[in-house]
């Protein structure tokens, strides 16, 4: 549902909010800003696609918005990030570290898995990263997840062996393994081909109308970005209103 704006959404409150956000790198002693004031509320269960161009802010985006990153420093009420009425200014260290682990999945378009630990290993070591041990029980629905994501004959594999959309199937259950509330995706059908493109947002669709997720994917596919409820539009930096 292309075009559909937030205030369509009125009788809910927003779930995630960015107020102005701006960010700025350093590349060769060269400044280069990437985001230049933007802000976007996302409804709980609602999800939105960020469509957009290489180069135009999306994944320094989503990296702000999962606590990878900071946003520059303005003015008041400048560079605000809340989810579920946290601020994440207000987290430092391990409660940063405890918000990514406990309320945010993320899914990357490089799959970013470990290449030394196996299928099993590289979904439960999420599990890890959230309570500290990984029991029976957690073993157990990492198994589950895989077997539903067609890799039950792949649990020893490394990821060398695997193709690009079982790698993406991987790390997808590993970003769903701890069961987020928020699921932040960049471009997790960029590598792949169509139908295989296809089987991963099916699986990000079922996840989130299972759970009530809400979620946000920026992609540069018309394709991707038709199945959102909502497509905010980013165009150097800024969010466009054309």
């Amino acid at each position: 549902m292309i075009g559909v704006g937030f205030g369509d959404l009125a009788t809910t409150v927003a779930y995630l909010h960015a107020a102005n956000l701006f960010k700025t790198y350093t590349l060769h002693r060269k400044r280069v800003p990437v985001l230049r004031g933007v802000s976007l509320e996302v409804a709980k269960g609602e999800c939105v696609a960020v469509l957009g161009k290489s180069g135009s802010g999306k994944s320094t985006l989503l990296h702000l918005l999962g606590g990878l990153d900071r946003p520059d420093r303005g003015g008041a009420g400048a560079g605000k990030i809340s989810v579920d009425g946290v601020d994440l200014a207000s987290l430092r260290f391990r409660s940063l570290d405890r918000y990514r682990a406990q309320s945010v999945g993320f899914v990357f378009q490089l799959y970013h898995l470990l290449p030394e630990l196996s299928v099993l290993e590289n979904v439960t070591i999420a599990a890890m990263v959230k309570g500290g041990s990984i029991g029976a029980s957690t073993r157990g629905r990492a198994v589950e997840m895989l077997g539903e994501f067609g890799l039950g004959d792949r649990l020893a594999h490394r990821p060398a062996e695997l193709s690009g959309g079982e790698r993406q199937r991987v790390a997808l259950a590993r970003a769903l393994i701890n069961t987020p509330p928020l699921l932040l995706a960049d471009e997790p059908t960029g590598n792949l081909d169509p139908a295989t493109g296809g089987q991963i947002l099916d699986l990000l669709d079922a996840f989130r109308n299972r759970n009530s997720a809400t979620m946000v994917i920026v992609t540069h596919s018309m394709d991707v970005a038709r199945r959102a409820d909502r497509v905010v539009r980013l165009v150097d930096g800024v969010v466009s209103t054309a």
